[in-house]
Parts: C-alpha cells; sequence; structure tokens
C-alpha cells in the first residue's frame, strides 16, 4: 500500500469581549502658555499606558495668522499625525485649532513639543494630550468634523457621524470670551470633560470631552456657554480595536496527514498440472 501526502488547514478565531471592546481614556495632560517663546515651541510632558494605546494631542494658538501654524508636533522626538486644522477669521482676537494623534507611542512618560511658525508675535497656546487604550491601530481615526461658529449665543452644537460600533468621539471647544473674561463650558449630557483650561489672560476657555458612541449614527456635540459668545468645536472618531469593518487575513498552516490510496496486490491464480498415465 502507498501512503500519499494532503495539507489540512486550521484556522484559529478569537473573540473579545464587550468590556475588551470598550476604549478608555487614561492620563490627561495640558499646560498653558500666556504667550509662546521665541523659539515657537511649547512643551507637555505627557504619559502613555495600556495594551493599544494612541496619543491625541489638541491645541489652541491664540491668533490666526498664517504662520500662526504647528509646523511641528512631536512625541518623545517622534512625529505626530494632524486630523484637523481651523483658523477662526470670524474676528481678528479669535485663534486657530488643531487636533493631531499617534498610534501606538511608546509607553512610559515623554514631552509633547508643539512648535508653531510664529515667533514673532508671542500668541497664546493651550496644549493638550491624552492617551486612549482599547483602540485600532492600524487606522485609529474614523469620522471628523470641525466648526467655527461665529453666533453670539449660549448654546452651540455640531454634529459628528460615526463609521464604526464602539467608538469614542473626542472633542475640543474653545469659548472666545474676549480679554478678561473667564467662562466656564458645560458639555452635553452624554459628554465627560476630561480637562478645562479657563484664562483671564486671552478671555478664552478651552476643554476637552469624551462621548462613546456605542453604535454607527449621527451624535450631536453640544456645549452651553456662561455667557453668550462664539465658539470653535473640533470632533474626532477614534475607532476600537474591535471595529468591524476592517478585515484580516487568514495564513493557512500545511500540515501533512497521511492519505491512503489502492495499490495492486498480487493474487494467486490456480494452473493445470499435468498428471502421468501409464
Amino acid at each position: 500500500m502507498y501512503v500519499g501526502m494532503s495539507a489540512l488547514f486550521f484556522v484559529t478565531f478569537s473573540t473579545r469581549s464587550e468590556a475588551a471592546c470598550t476604549i478608555t481614556e487614561g492620563s490627561t495632560a495640558k499646560v498653558f502658555s500666556a504667550r509662546v517663546p521665541a523659539t515657537g515651541a511649547v512643551t507637555l510632558s505627557a504619559t502613555v499606558a495600556g495594551v493599544d494605546p494612541i496619543l491625541l494631542v489638541q491645541v489652541w494658538i491664540g491668533l490666526h495668522r498664517a504662520t500662526d501654524m504647528v509646523t511641528s508636533l512631536t512625541y518623545g522626538g517622534m512625529s505626530l499625525t494632524r486630523i484637523l486644522e481651523e483658523q477662526d477669521m470670524n474676528n481678528a482676537n479669535h485663534g486657530s485649532l488643531e487636533t493631531w494623534y499617534m498610534a501606538a507611542p511608546p509607553a512610559g512618560t515623554a514631552n509633547v513639543i508643539c512648535t508653531i511658525g510664529d515667533t514673532t508675535n508671542g500668541p497664546a497656546e493651550l496644549l493638550a494630550a491624552t492617551c486612549y487604550d482599547g483602540v485600532l491601530q492600524s487606522s485609529p481615526i474614523g469620522g471628523s468634523q470641525q466648526f467655527a461658529d461665529p453666533n453670539e449665543v449660549i448654546a452651540h452644537r455640531q454634529n459628528l457621524t460615526t463609521t464604526s460600533t464602539n467608538s469614542m468621539i473626542a472633542s475640543l471647544c474653545v469659548d472666545n470670551c474676549g480679554a478678561g473674561a473667564n467662562d466656564a463650558i458645560n458639555p452635553g449630557a452624554n459628554q465627560t470633560q476630561i480637562w478645562t483650561n479657563n484664562s483671564t489672560v486671552t478671555g478664552n476657555t478651552g476643554e476637552g470631552d469624551n462621548y462613546p458612541a456605542p453604535a454607527i449614527g449621527t451624535y450631536t456635540l453640544s456645549y452651553t456657554l456662561a455667557v453668550a459668545h462664539s465658539a470653535d468645536i473640533q470632533s474626532v472618531e477614534i475607532l476600537s480595536i474591535c471595529d468591524p469593518t476592517k478585515t484580516f487575513t487568514i495564513t493557512p498552516t500545511n500540515t501533512p496527514t497521511p492519505t491512503a490510496t489502492n495499490s495492486p496486490t498480487p493474487t494467486a491464480t490456480n494452473s493445470p498440472t499435468s498428471t502421468a498415465t501409464n
């Protein structure tokens, strides 16, 4: 009997619990500089931890000239990626907003260094860094939206349509109060404020908040100001490690197994024999 070989493919699937699909917000740090130094750089110490983290950095610059933009943003000497950039041209005293991220940042504590092009006018700058865990590393950002609302009103809103399930919406809102003011910003009922900064130096209040988005859909980010002013908002969708819209590749493993084959075997046949006669 001849024994041949064929391939048997084994594929293993793993699933995560619903809790494991939840994006969590870890450490948050912020710094306010009343006047950016001549180097154009503002430094913030940030801490990263977790299994599947990203670092999200939100920036407000107190002016909106052509040079009032981030030219370099690094964590531990490594560059981040810009998601949004917005300059509010509705008033000479309004500023610029930007949102950046880094996937798989090294764990530990390192400096976030934000450098802008304006090295002569010394605008104010607000810099905030937040670590999120449980994030899809290959493409962590889904939908995004920004809005410079010129209306001098108490309530400001922005809609964001998500692209996947189990997401987290991270937002930055700035209240254009005017010099000497110090007005609080109160986010909507489903939003959790994770940092805030009130400055009487520039009169601008900034805050960051999270809004869990378990299902694909349109979510309304809302903000109530203490006094009617204009406001600027940026929002981004952070995608969960369990994002079902992402596909994966199965790599088969060959395991040889014996396969029996039929081989002919000899079969005895009767042959006549001669018998002597007298």
